[in-house]
């Protein structure tokens, strides 16, 4: 780490490590070395020629004073911040209740942040038989935040500028990072197995048992709040291109009473309980991705679109965006005459809406509306057809009577590289007569 050296080195943080790893295994061998020792044995610092010790870029990470973090890597900073209601006020005054920045190591740090905002979190309690004095139980289980934040701080880009955030609302906990996940998203929840952005942090949080050392930890987090009674799994999203990640955890069950009570309004209309809990996720959060909801439903990508599909034709929700930006938000139409009360929307921070959140986001800057009413798109794809990349579903999605030439041909070029079509099948996907797909597209992509 240039313009450092071991005099940036925290003793706190190191007498803490030592601290918590004999917490561990009281035998562990790093307790018999010396500071600048540990150092070099954790791939945490290195020896020159004259025998100086530098730190790392892990090593300030981890054991930097907190002067030498502010002055060398500002933007390692991370914020926490509670918001007294749903979503971020544009008004500053009025945006959040309080917030805390934090310049600390890390092995500061991950303490100091789970007992902050294990104390925000509202508690309930029980009192079992026989017994004079009551157990305190957190809305969400400790092991579930200790893991998020874990996560956060462990796979985090430290090249980035963007400031990590733990963001506290009324309704959720928002944990906004940069740094896209190094496993799809379906690796993510599915597969175990670890991908390290940075090996040599994840090897210190291992050994203080503050994250799981398998790759375990998405899993464990999902039954653990499952194992608690909740029917609201953790939502995980990931954008490559931004390079973002963010967790939102909710404190709650989705399908709480007043959230039932909205939902009555569609009754008339025979929802599922997919199509339920698509509902109440929008109402909650503000907004909903094909991502999203996969994870709330348990559903493939397409499955998931045409389940957005559905609530979109029934006026439901409106789509913005496009590609793998596209997200969908409560109708206009719907909003003022079925939202209780008591809340109001809360904006999603998203990072594929590419908001450096949660003060941007990219359905707040007037992005149009696409709406396709009519039959076809997903709906009329072939049951026996073979399974479609997610772009391709997301243009589908978005098919609209002013789709360029290029762009239709081009669609049309894909699907049947997939499997074929027939050109009655072509015309319900694509919503045009036979005739004009002939004479306009097929005729002459057939010639060339």
């Amino acid at each position: 780490m240039p313009h450092t050296s071991y005099e940036d080195i925290s003793e706190e943080a190191l007498d803490e490590y030592y601290r918590l790893r004999a917490m561990v295994n009281s035998k562990a061998s790093k307790l018999k070395l010396d500071k600048k020792q540990l150092l070099l044995s954790l791939g945490l610092g290195v020896k020159n020629k004259e025998g100086v010790v530098t730190p790392t870029i892990a090593g300030l990470a981890l054991f930097g004073k907190r002067e030498a973090i502010k002055r060398v890597m500002p933007a390692w900073r991370v914020d926490y911040i509670v918001v007294e209601g749903t979503k971020w006020e544009s008004n500053s005054s009025e945006r959040y209740k309080f917030a805390i920045e934090y310049y600390e190591p890390l092995i500061i740090l991950m303490l100091r942040l789970h007992t902050e905002v294990m104390g925000d979190l509202p508690m309930k309690f029980e009192l079992k038989p026989d017994c004079i004095q009551r157990n305190d139980i957190p809305l969400i289980p400790r092991e579930v935040i200790r893991e998020s934040i874990a996560n956060m701080l462990m796979h985090r880009d430290y090249r980035m500028t963007f400031l990590s955030q733990v963001v506290r609302y009324s309704n959720r906990i928002e944990f906004k990072n940069g740094g896209y996940s190094l496993k799809s998203l379906d690796q993510l929840l599915n597969d175990s197995g670890s991908m390290l952005r940075n090996p040599a942090i994840a090897k210190v949080f291992h050994d203080l048992k503050f994250a799981e050392g398998k790759g375990t930890g998405i899993s464990s987090m999902r039954d653990n709040l499952k194992e608690a009674g909740f029917t609201t799994p953790p939502i995980f999203e990931t954008d490559r291109s931004y390079n973002r990640f963010d967790l939102i955890l909710f404190p709650h069950h989705l399908l709480d009473e007043n959230t039932i009570n909205w939902l009555s309004y569609f009754k008339q209309y025979n929802l599922t309980d997919a199509d339920r809990r698509a509902l109440a996720f929008v109402k909650n959060v503000g907004a909903i991705s094909n991502a999203d909801y996969r994870q709330l439903n348990g559903v493939d990508t397409l499955n998931a679109s045409r389940g957005l599909a559905r609530l979109k034709e029934l006026s439901f929700i409106q789509m913005k965006g496009s590609g793998s930006n596209t997200f969908y938000v409560l109708s206009k139409e719907v909003t003022p005459q079925v939202t209780p009360k008591y809340g109001e929307l809360a904006p999603h921070t998203n990072p594929l809406y590419k908001g450096f959140t949660p003060q941007v986001s990219l359905k707040h800057e007037g992005l149009t509306l696409q709406v396709n009413s009519k039959p076809g798109g997903i709906a009329a794809i072939p049951a026996e057809f073979p399974k479609l990349p997610e772009d391709i579903i997301f243009d589908l999605l978005s098919l609209g009577k002013k789709k360029s030439i290029e762009k239709i041909r081009k669609l049309i070029r894909r699907l049947c590289a997939l499997g074929p079509l027939k050109l009655s099948q072509i015309s319900m996907i694509f919503g045009r007569s036979p005739r004009y797909l002939r004479d306009t597209f097929l005729t002459e992509m057939i010639k060339s």
